[in-house]
């Protein structure tokens, strides 16, 4: 009889993928704000799949590869991530790792967090100081200006009159006086400005691609989609999907393409209708890792996964369905 023993099995929570800190802004004084929620729970629930239930040692939890958290003794249910430092919209890649009493650890499916920050309210003269005042107070602004600039002019206005007549009479007086009378002198002077280009700014390295292709596997280049985000969700939904195919055969949220924190890219199915193939077979849920040219059926949609730096040598190699069906 053997023994197999197999380390923990961590699984996350309901673990949050969207998260928007918004300003609570003192009623009396708006100069008294603060950003919230200042935290989010991490939960979590661990098994043993070889049946042997033990004790564990330790859980980690890790933040866009680095350590953040750690318990050391029970409960081995939850983390608190601190969000009071994040002020601007930005994505987090977490998983949590635990390890058992006999040295032996796993860790869970790196997930996304994806953080939105609210602008931040400004003040009537805060507004003022950076030009960012809404409709209203534009207006208010603008009434008072022109209503001081109406009384400015009646005062000159009115100064002007009354030195109207003296100015006239020093005038004459000058004007019949020969030694009074003023010389023209020419000065003409003139500089040009010269300006500068622009300077060109860098494109951005483009690690992973989708190539959209026909039923003839002939790549259309010029759709070509960037995977510049650690996360795409693929459907046909706009307000839910961040690569939008209009397929009628698509799920409004068919499958999720996330890039891991060691630079792989996994794809894996949302329980869609019409699936999700790679290389002309169905994936789970459970996702994919990808490679090099590897052939991509979002229900009837394909694309080609393709990186700009393969470590593999040899060439894509297109599989047609036959083959792989009679496989």
């Amino acid at each position: 009889m053997s023994l197999v023993i197999q380390p923990p099995t961590p699984i996350l929570i309901n673990p949050p993928l969207i998260i928007e800190r918004t300003w609570d802004v003192d009623p009396n004084d708006a100069r008294i704000r603060d950003l919230t929620p200042d935290e989010v729970e991490i939960a979590y629930i661990y098994q043993f799949p070889d049946g042997y239930t033990r004790d564990l040692s330790s859980a980690r939890l890790f933040v866009d590869e680095e350590l953040v958290q750690e318990v050391n003794e029970a409960p081995f249910e939850r983390f608190v991530l601190d969000l009071s430092t994040v002020e601007e919209e930005q994505e987090l890649l977490f998983y949590v790792e635990v390890e058992d009493e006999l040295g032996l650890s796993a860790q869970t499916e790196p997930t996304i967090i994806n953080i939105s920050v609210e602008p931040v309210p400004l003040t009537f003269w805060e507004g003022l100081m950076r030009l960012e005042l809404s409709s209203e107070r534009w207006i208010i602004l603008a009434s008072i200006l022109i209503a001081g600039t109406v009384l400015i002019v009646a005062i000159v206005f009115v100064g002007r009159k009354q030195s109207f007549w003296r100015e006239q009479a020093k005038l004459r007086k000058k004007m019949i006086d020969p030694v009074t009378q003023p010389v023209k002198i020419n000065q003409d002077g003139s500089a040009k400005k010269k300006g500068t280009g622009g300077k060109p700014s860098a494109g951005k390295q483009v690690e992973a691609m989708l190539v959209p292709v026909n039923d003839e596997f002939e790549p259309n280049r010029q759709k070509t989609v960037v995977l510049d985000k650690k996360e795409w969700i693929i459907g046909s939904d706009e307000n839910q999907a961040r690569l939008v195919i209009k397929n009628a055969a698509l799920d409004s949220t068919h499958a999720r393409l996330i890039r891991g924190h060691t630079g792989e890219y996994w794809l894996s199915d949302r329980n869609s209708i019409a699936g999700t193939w790679v290389n002309f077979k169905p994936i789970s849920n459970n996702g994919i890792k990808l490679k090099h040219g590897d052939l991509i059926h979002f229900a009837k949609a394909c694309y080609r996964f393709e990186l700009s730096h393969p470590t593999e040598d040899s060439e894509i190699q297109i599989i047609t369905y036959n083959q792989n069906y009679d496989s």
